[in-house]
């Protein structure tokens, strides 16, 4: 199944911060390895270092995380 992230942000009450809402998500990848048309979640300090160079399409952030 394909959706755009607008319909994702609304199915989940998520907030689009940036970016493209009508670009395609096609899969769901780690923010290791994530490419174009695929999404990703951020949830660990941990990652923080691949958000530069995570080449996804859009990341899910959790809301007490700070980036």
């Amino acid at each position: 199944m394909q959706y755009t992230i607008e319909k994702l942000s609304r199915k989940f009450n998520a907030k689009i911060v940036g970016g493209n809402p009508e670009e395609i998500i096609t899969s769901v990848a780690s923010v290791t390895n994530a490419k174009r048309h695929q999404i990703t979640q951020f949830t660990d300090k941990r990652y923080t270092k691949y958000l530069a160079t995570c080449e996804a399409s859009a990341c899910v952030i959790g809301e007490d995380m700070q980036i």
